[in-house]
């Protein structure tokens, strides 16, 4: 197996999780589950690209020679996805100091997110990528 065919496996799932965990906001947003700010309104383009690419990026995690299960690789690694597309949502990468204070946590749609990106990107991703068995 050659080093580009390791490299585009964990990113395209976690590409794909990204994507997964896109269309879980958006679902959760209409049919006004409830009211959470960090929700997005519509199905666009510019809606899935950065957590796509982010969520890909973060899929390369899994080339860390960490020796846990898959399962709690997938929770523990859906963490930096999930901080991420909170900072973006909240003006850019540099707001994502902001999600590290405790009462920042305890918000319900910063829960959410967490939990939403916990439940499709972690999972997701570990899932295909214990299918693919090489990585």
């Amino acid at each position: 197996m050659s080093f580009l065919d390791k490299l585009y496996t964990p990113f395209s799932v976690g590409a794909l999780g990204g994507a997964l965990a896109t269309f879980t906001f958006w679902m959760l947003g209409a049919t006004k589950l409830a009211g959470f700010a960090i929700l997005m309104p519509s199905l666009d383009v510019e809606n899935f690209y950065a957590p796509m690419f982010w969520g890909g990026v973060c899929g390369l995690l899994y080339l860390l020679p960490i020796q846990w299960k898959m399962l709690y690789k997938g929770l523990a690694f859906s963490v930096i996805p999930a901080f991420i597309y909170l900072s973006l949502e909240q003006g850019g990468l540099s707001q994502i100091t902001k999600f590290l204070d405790l009462t920042m946590l305890t918000r319900k749609d910063v829960f959410l997110a967490l939990i939403v990106y916990f439940l499709t990107w972690g999972v997701v991703t570990q899932h295909l990528i214990s299918k693919r068995g090489d990585i």
